[in-house]
């Protein structure tokens, strides 16, 4: 990650003071290339050595299960007055049975991340940082890039 991109993280955290933390990625609608396909979810929390559960919604009956645990670093990174720890997971692949079928080349599975507290941490628009206006505030960049949502849908576009 760049530390460009890590600093535009830190500041977005700043209208987020309010919640306990959030996934960064993968964004709400983030796209994947096939189902296999591995990629990292990373996020900051408010506490250090924090333990941050990743889960895939079952499609039938919608129980979420945990398919990978981290935890938040020691060391903070201070952002507007606030100390944030980043975490993150490497090579996630969302198991097959997470996938739900809505055409031959188009396929979804829902995720999300969890705090120590149980509670989901908050998710983003696909591309966050193209609703970044150095003139706007904070508030308003959650307003435009924020998801609203406590999960991310990711979507397959290829038949595999």
């Amino acid at each position: 990650m760049s530390k460009t991109y890590l600093i535009k993280s830190l500041l977005l955290l700043f209208a987020l003071a309010p919640l306990t933390g959030c996934m960064m990625n993968p964004t709400d609608e983030y796209g994947v290339t096939f189902r296999n396909e591995t990629f990292m979810p990373y996020g900051f929390t408010l506490n250090p050595e924090e333990t941050i559960q990743f889960q895939v919604q079952h499609p039938r009956g919608g129980t979420w299960y945990t398919i990978a645990t981290t935890s938040t670093s020691s060391s903070s990174y201070n952002a507007m007055g606030r100390d944030w720890y980043y975490w993150r997971t490497n090579n996630i692949q969302i198991p097959s049975w997470g996938w739900t079928w809505h055409s031959q080349y188009k396929s979804t599975a829902e995720v999300r991340a969890v705090g120590s507290d149980g509670e989901p941490l908050w998710t983003f628009n696909y591309r966050p940082f193209d609703h970044w206006n150095t003139n706007g505030t904070l508030y308003d960049f959650w307003l435009n890039a924020g998801s609203g949502k406590q999960s991310a849908t990711v979507i397959c576009h290829s038949p595999s």
